[in-house]
């Protein structure tokens, strides 16, 4: 699923995207990923549900607010005070707050020792390359913003919840084990 969000390529007549959009809003979190992966479930806010808890609770907490950002700049593109600067400034401020998520992750991993961390650094490298490609983006006057806004809610909540879902749930119990824990 992460080739797919690298490109964010949709795909064209796949069985089991077919499965998926059939099932309409009775889908897992696990297939809402997958769904936004694919592109297919572009454009709809995402509801944080405790099938994304990773049972840290800052890591939730964290989790919880990049959505609400993302969210955010569905919200923005819809609205008519849109402006490329502001437009620009919640770009940013998507990519300030998914660094300093990132980042906290990151300084887990060397408390705990997480034996799995360099793919996962290196998975949160690609990611915070490709939102700086976007704030590159949102400042040329010759791309169209709202369509890079768009594009930026989009792969980033898919992107946070392939990531939540596949990655770090696989840290969930490490950190536990380590000491690292517990829900609000």
């Amino acid at each position: 699923m992460t080739e797919k969000l690298r490109g964010f390529e949709p795909q064209q007549e796949n069985p089991r995207l077919q499965e998926l959009r059939a099932k309409g809003d009775n889908v897992t979190a696990e297939e809402k990923a997958e769904l936004t992966a694919l592109g297919k479930f572009p454009d709809k806010k995402i509801v944080w549900t405790e099938e994304y808890s990773v049972n840290v609770a800052e890591i939730d907490e964290q989790h919880k607010e990049f959505l609400k950002i993302c969210n955010e700049l569905l919200d923005f593109v819809g609205n008519e005070s849109f402006t490329d600067e502001a437009a620009l400034i919640l770009v940013s401020r998507l990519g300030d707050y998914a660094s300093y998520h990132l980042g906290t992750e990151e300084e887990l991993f060397i408390e705990t020792k997480y034996p799995d961390a360099p793919p996962h650094i290196e998975i949160h490298k690609q990611f915070r390359e490709k939102t700086k490609d976007f704030i590159n983006q949102a400042r040329d006057k010759n791309i169209d913003t709202k369509k890079t806004v768009k594009e930026v809610a989009n792969f980033a909540s898919s992107w946070l919840l392939d990531h939540i879902l596949i990655m770090d749930k696989k840290y969930s119990k490490w950190f536990n084990d380590h000491g690292i824990n517990g829900k609000k």
